[in-house]
C-alpha cells in the first residue's frame, strides 16, 4: 500500500513549531502543495532510477511485494561486457561479508575454475561449504544440463536420468564415474578356501555369514542387499598349476553361491576372487 505526504499550511510565524505565536501570514501554499504532489507522483507506480550506491541499514525483512499478472523481479545486472565484469548478489555473516555469491559473468569474462563466460555460478566461500536442499517431504532436487534432466536427488539417494557417457578421450580410458549405479561394482571379495573359508579382503561382504557349504561350495553373503537378482558375477580361481573351473549359482539379493571344481569335474576347495556388478 503506497503512502503519500501532504504538507500543513506554511506561515512566517515568529514563534516555534512547538509554541507558535500565531502572528504569521500564509505563504504560497499552492507552491508547497505542488511540491508535495510531485514527490507523491515520483513514488506512485513509477520506475525509480538511482545513480550511486544504495545502502539499507535497517535490520529486518526488506520486502518487494506486488500482485498481478507476470513476474515480480529483483534484478542485479552489470550491463557492460569485460574481462572482469559480472552481476553479483552477495550474502554474508558476522565473520565474512562475502560468504556466498550468485554471479552472472560477462561474455568476455576471464575464465578460471567455476567461472565461465556467459555463465552463472553459485559460490560458497566459507569452510561450511554449500548445501542444496529441498526440505518438503515430497521435494526432489533435480540437476539439469543443456535443458535435459541429468540426475534427481531424494530420500532414496541420487538417481541418474540419462544414459552413462563412456566416451573415451584421446589417450584416456572411459569415465566410469559418470555411469549408472548398475554399472558399478556392488561387492567383491578375495576368498581363501582350504576346508574352511577366510575372507582376506572385501567390500560389502558379510564375513560372519559367508561360509563353506561343502567341498567346492561357498555361500557369499552381502552386507547390503542388491536391488536385483540378475546381477553379473565374475569369479576367478587363484591357484598355481591346476586347471580349475569356477561358477556362480543361486543368485539372490542377499547372497550368491560360488562353486569351484577340478578339471575332472569334482567339486574341490580352491581360493578365488569374486566381483558383483549390478543394482
Amino acid at each position: 500500500m503506497a503512502t503519500t505526504i501532504s504538507g500543513p499550511s506554511v506561515t512566517d510565524d515568529t514563534g516555534t513549531v512547538a509554541s507558535p505565536n500565531e502572528d504569521g501570514t500564509n505563504l504560497n501554499q499552492s507552491f508547497f502543495n505542488s511540491f508535495y504532489a510531485a514527490i507523491n507522483a515520483m513514488w506512485s507506480g513509477a520506475t525509480q532510477v538511482f545513480d550511486g550506491v544504495l545502502t539499507l541499514g535497517g535490520l529486518g525483512t526488506h520486502t518487494v511485494s506486488a500482485s498481478g499478472a507476470g513476474h515480480n523481479t529483483v534484478r542485479v545486472q552489470n550491463a557492460s561486457d569485460g574481462t572482469n565484469r559480472a552481476g553479483t548478489l552477495e550474502v554474508g555473516n558476522s565473520a565474512d561479508a562475502d560468504l556466498g555469491r550468485i554471479e552472472a559473468y560477462a561474455p568476455s569474462y576471464t575464465e578460471a575454475g567455476v567461472v565461465k563466460q556467459n555463465g552463472v555460478a553459485v559460490r560458497a566461500m566459507g569452510a561450511g561449504g554449500l548445501s542444496l536442499a529441498a526440505e518438503h517431504a515430497s521435494g526432489d532436487v533435480r540437476l539439469y544440463g543443456r535443458d535435459v534432466l541429468g540426475a534427481t536427488v531424494n530420500a532414496d539417494g541420487m538417481s541418474f536420468d540419462q544414459a552413462p557417457d563412456f566416451a573415451e578421450a584421446a589417450g584416456a580410458g572411459p569415465d566410469l564415474s559418470r555411469g549408472y549405479p548398475e554399472a558399478l561394482v556392488k561387492a567383491w571379495a578375495n576368498i581363501s578356501n582350504s576346508g574352511s573359508v577366510t575372507v582376506n579382503d572385501h567390500y560389502n561382504i558379510d564375513t560372519g555369514s559367508t561360509s563353506r557349504l561343502a567341498a567346492g561350495r561357498v555361500s557369499i553373503a552381502f552386507d547390503t542387499n542388491l536391488a536385483i537378482t540378475n546381477y553379473a558375477v565374475i569369479v576367478t580361481p587363484v591357484t598355481t598349476g591346476a586347471q580349475v573351473v569356477a561358477a556362480a549359482t543361486s543368485l539372490a539379493a542377499g547372497s550368491v553361491e560360488i562353486r569351484t571344481q577340478s578339471s575332472t569335474g569334482t567339486l574341490t576347495d580352491y581360493n578365488f576372487t569374486v566381483v558383483i556388478i549390478g543394482e
